[in-house]
């Protein structure tokens, strides 16, 4: 019968607790320096393979500010249409022509005077009292003064006053009602019945035995002034006219043509012009109404053909080492021929702008790479006092020299 073998470990011998924990904390410990260092070589790896990238990737720049001067020429350019590019040689700049017709009403104000004016009329009865009694004759035109507004009114023929009575030993004046006329024009002579001295017989004895009465108002009296239209009224209207259409059809000329096209005032040549008025000379209009019409016809070129037509003549008159800074130029149009039955124009221009010396930029890359700052300014201070201004910029930061490859260096202008 087999035998039965039963192995049997003994107890292993349990440690204290105190014991179990310090076992612990060694072991977390030492766990977590092991985690520290490895992250620690991962930053060092990547910290150098980023230097090594940035180093690769170095770059140097360069912002140079050239010493500019100004220049100025004179030059005749000749613009004609139908051409259809410019010709720098023969300095020929293409034309176009446009044309505008524009049509306009306007009032304006009449400043010719018309006066009307009546005299007012009446009747007086003038009276002869004078004793001894005695005819008497007043001339025509005689003065009669009313006594109560001062009005002086004229007889319109001349008058005969028959000598007074005496009745029963009473004086029975004469009396002959006459007609008369306001010395003056005006509303002012109407006036209601009044008594009338004549101022003519001042100093005699027939003066207050002389005088005449009115029984009913004077009237037809008036004064009034009405606008007229003058000659000269029209003369300055039309005048007015065309001006303001001269100008609102170069306004609307100018809108439009397309935005880089040169319009000159001189370069506008009126094609033709009608202005008339309604009204004439001598009416009674405060106001009066002319109309006119406009057709004007100019020649026109592009800004940008100028340009490139002056920088050519401008480069070819400064010297070969120098350069124009193109957008610098400058136009003053001195003078313009207009020959618009052959569509041409001859302009005189004055060209202003600012020319720099030329840098190498190949040459100065060879010369500063690998050097540091104090060597590339010294560098350019000594071989290019053309420039201005300087600024150096390394990349990365930390960089202390210029990469050894041109190809790592940029030179830029500013200006």
């Amino acid at each position: 019968m087999p035998r039965k073998i039963i192995d049997i470990s003994p107890p292993k011998a349990k440690l204290p607790k105190i014991e179990i924990e310090k076992k612990e904390k060694k072991e977390k410990k030492k766990i977590r320096f092991s985690l520290w260092w490895k992250i620690l070589i991962v930053l060092l790896v990547i910290f150098g393979l980023g230097f090594v990238l940035l180093e690769r990737n170095a770059k140097l720049t360069l912002k140079i500010q050239p010493r500019l001067k100004e220049v100025s020429f004179e030059e005749t350019f000749e613009v004609v249409v139908g051409e259809t590019e410019v010709k720098l040689g023969e300095k020929i700049i293409p034309g176009k022509f446009f044309e505008k017709e524009v049509e306009k009403w306007k009032q304006f104000e009449s400043t010719g005077i018309s006066q009307k004016s009546g005299k007012a009329k009446g009747r007086i009865k003038v009276y002869n009292s004078h004793t001894p009694v005695t005819s008497l004759t007043l001339r025509v035109n005689t003065r009669f003064l009313s006594s109560k507004d001062g009005k002086v009114f004229r007889s319109l023929k001349k008058i005969y006053l028959p000598p007074a009575k005496i009745i029963q030993g009473k004086v029975v004046p004469s009396v002959v009602e006459v007609s008369v006329e306001a010395q003056e024009p005006g509303e002012e002579y109407n006036i209601g019945p009044s008594k009338f001295s004549v101022p003519g017989l001042v100093g005699t004895p027939y003066y207050y035995t002389i005088y005449g009465e009115s029984d009913s108002p004077m009237s037809g009296g008036f004064k009034t002034e009405t606008k007229v239209i003058s000659e000269e009224d029209l003369e300055n209207a039309k005048n007015s006219l065309l001006k303001v259409l001269r100008e609102e059809a170069k306004k609307s000329l100018r809108n439009e043509i397309a935005k880089d096209f040169v319009l000159l005032d001189d370069a506008i040549s009126k094609e033709q012009s009608k202005i008339y008025c309604l009204q004439k000379a001598g009416q009674e209009y405060a106001e009066f109404s002319c109309q006119g019409e406009i057709k004007i016809k100019g020649i026109a070129f592009k800004l940008s053909d100028l340009k490139e037509i002056a920088a050519d003549f401008v480069r070819n008159n400064i010297s070969s080492s120098e350069k124009l800074l193109v957008d610098s130029l400058d136009f003053q149009y001195l003078s313009q021929t207009l020959i618009l039955e052959k569509g041409k124009m001859i302009l005189e221009v004055m060209l202003n702008g600012r020319i720099f010396k030329d840098i190498p930029v190949l040459t100065l890359k060879e010369q500063i790479k690998g050097k540091s700052k104090g060597e590339i300014e010294k560098i350019i201070s000594t071989n290019y006092p053309q420039v201005d201004r300087l600024s150096i910029e390394f990349w990365p930061f930390w960089l202390r020299n210029a990469p050894k490859s041109s190809k790592k260096i940029d030179v830029e202008f500013t200006f």
